[in-house]
């Protein structure tokens, strides 16, 4: 059965240590751009956040549908390849 978008985001972020999980809030931080239609996160609510309040702030800056993607480039951008495609995979199977 597949996971909401937020159950499979908190997993594959849980894998991520200290160290990568800083990297995906700052990757995050400095997107090339946004979804369109979609406000960037503000960099505040991002310094500060832990794993779950990322996943929030993920899905209710880009919506369900922007999030994925978002997520995924984010994940690539820090050379978590595997991660991505399991978050796809989460979310699709």
């Amino acid at each position: 059965m597949p996971k909401t978008l937020k159950d499979a985001l908190q997993e594959v972020l849980d894998e991520l240590g200290k160290e990568d999980f800083e990297r995906f809030k700052a990757k995050l931080n400095n997107l090339p751009e946004v979804p369109q239609g979609c406000n960037r996160i503000p960099k505040g609510k991002l310094e500060e956040a832990n794993r779950l309040a990322v996943c929030d702030l993920i899905v209710n800056y880009y919506t369900t549908a922007g999030a994925l993607p978002v997520a995924m480039g984010v994940l690539r951008g820090i050379n978590q390849n595997e991660l991505a495609i399991k978050l796809q995979t989460l979310v699709y199977n």
